[in-house]
């Protein structure tokens, strides 16, 4: 029995295999045959390779593909195909090119990816150009030019996506220049809504917190399902990048690291996890890391679970991080380069007489404020654990959220009654005495119900209030001026209860957060027309 007897090939013949089928001495073939079937095999045109953008090769090819034919008028869903009206029969790999030709039309790269792309064919050109020595390629000019832009170090081919998309997505343009926002007026923000942040994905109960990174264009959400997503944010398709299930935390508080390598993770648990970036690993806190069981926070009087709902990283290289805990202690925990869970240690506490309620940080990591329930701010500095100053919030009744700017300018307490006092710098000069009332620059009244969310703005432009207690409860305040935004939000803007909120690294995106389980996104134009790096939509 012939060769050709036992086997067979499930795929139509095409040009390739009849050529390499009809060989001299395979014996499928007759003799007389063969020196036909040799010319033709030595003329066979090779097969079309598809031509597309992407710079990684497929992993597999289907030879079926060449011998396909496609009518494009057959459906009216595959005209639009069509490179003329009279245009009809393409080829499997034509049809394929023009599928992803018409997809990248209606999702358009982002900035970001382009400028990685069109760096990896200039290495790939300079490499050939020096015949394939990479180390000439890095000295040539046009290596030169392409570390100008600004994209970092290394082959991006050689890297992971992860590793991809948190490096190099950098906000701003390239190179992670700073971006120039513009100067807000009081009156009126010239702000619209763009599509949700999480449209490709939400989660089957409301957002609990959100947080854009300090570097990339990517946003985070947690949910109520006890699962982190991440998207990439261009106001155009925002697509899902990861999806996250800790089922043995429910998340309550989550917050990047400062430095954007990592995500932590806390909730009505008395352990936390961190979630590495870059590995996709989840590590949890070591066991006993919080000493004196006073590792979970105050629970009925002061609204926590008993977990570590409250926390936050000292800005700058976050090597701090300030955990609320029990009968007014907050830990102070050394969090290095690797994080915490690879062997981090407390290296203090500091004791209030209250319960914690909130925490900031003031003066580049040098001071840290605890909130107490007895509406009482303390000011810690923290090389020598002690308390340097401490103030009474203005009307000194049901203070539960703290918030400070990133220059350090300014200070918002808010309370259980709706009321938010903004203090700067002049009113902390003016108190003369340890514990006394601290007068405040402006006390914000538009809300009527507890405060639970508040941000400062990244130049200290604006201050985000929100309450989840009652539906589309979210203001705008203008600082210095101190005077709330009156054209946004409005009636109809669909904000629900709002649970949380959160502006990008350069102020261009407001998000937030609902009971819904929706991440509405919002561009400030006067942040936006400052940004550069962005594909315009």
């Amino acid at each position: 029995m012939q060769d050709d007897n036992l086997f067979f090939v499930d795929v139509p013949p095409t040009a390739s295999t009849s050529a390499a089928r009809d060989l001299p001495g395979s014996g499928s073939s007759a003799a007389g045959d063969s020196d036909s079937n040799d010319d033709a095999a030595a003329v066979a045109p090779k097969p079309k390779a598809l031509v597309t953008r992407n710079l990684r090769q497929a992993a597999w090819h289907d030879p079926a593909d060449e011998t396909l034919q496609i009518s494009l008028q057959g459906q009216k869903r595959l005209r639009k195909l069509r490179d003329s009206a009279a245009e009809d029969v393409v080829s499997g790999l034509e049809y394929e090119s023009r599928l992803r030709r018409q997809f990248e039309k209606l999702h358009p790269p982002p900035q970001w990816a382009v400028d990685a792309r069109r760096k990896i064919l200039r290495r790939r050109a300079a490499a050939a150009q020096h015949g394939g020595n990479a180390a000439l390629a890095l000295d040539s000019d046009v290596s030169d030019a392409s570390d100008e832009d600004g994209m970092g170090e290394g082959s991006a081919d050689e890297r992971d996506e992860a590793d991809e998309l948190f490096s190099r997505a950098v906000i701003g343009g390239k190179g992670g220049r700073k971006v120039k926002g513009g100067k807000l007026e009081p009156g009126e923000i010239d702000i619209d809504r763009v599509r949700d942040a999480n449209q490709h994905e939400q989660g089957s109960g409301p957002v609990v917190e959100i947080g854009f990174h300090p570097r990339a264009q990517v946003l985070f959400s947690t949910t109520s399902d006890r699962r982190l997503r991440l998207f990439q944010v261009d106001g155009t398709d925002n697509p899902l990048l990861q999806t996250l299930h800790v089922p043995e935390l429910p998340i309550t508080s989550a917050a990047f690291h400062p430095s954007g390598s990592s995500i932590l993770l806390t909730g009505s648990r008395p352990f936390f996890l961190s979630y590495d970036l870059q590995t996709g690993q989840t590590l949890r806190s070591p066991r006993g890391l919080l000493n004196a069981g006073l590792g979970g926070s105050d629970k009925a009087s002061t609204g926590g679970a008993g977990g570590l709902e409250r926390f936050r990283f000292s800005p700058g290289a976050g090597d701090v991080l300030a955990l609320a805990g029990r009968r007014g202690y907050v830990h102070l925990v050394d969090w290095g380069s690797s994080g915490v869970s690879r062997g981090g240690q407390v290296l203090g506490e500091v004791k209030m007489n209250g319960a914690v309620k909130a925490l900031a940080w003031q003066r580049d990591g040098r001071e840290l404020l605890t909130l107490g329930d007895d509406s009482e701010v303390y000011v810690w500095d923290v090389g020598t654990r002690k308390c340097v100053d401490r103030w009474r919030d203005d009307g000194g009744f049901g203070a539960q959220a703290l918030e400070t700017s990133r220059d350090g300018k300014w200070t918002a307490v808010g309370s259980s009654t709706g009321i938010v006092n903004v203090y700067d710098d002049a009113s902390r000069t003016a108190t003369s005495e340890q514990g006394g009332e601290r007068k405040a620059r402006k006390a914000v009244e538009n809300l009527v119900t507890g405060i639970s969310t508040m941000r400062f703005n990244h130049d200290s432009q604006l201050l985000a209030l929100a309450s989840k207690t009652n539906k589309d409860q979210l203001k705008l305040v203008h600082l210095p001026t101190c005077s709330v935004y009156q054209n946004w939000p409005t009636q109809q803007t669909p904000l629900h209860h709002v649970t949380c909120v959160d502006f990008s690294k350069g102020s261009e995106w407001l998000a937030v957060g609902n009971q819904r389980g929706k991440v509405l996104l919002y561009e400030v134009k006067q942040f936006a027309r400052g940004t550069r790096g962005r594909v315009k939509r």
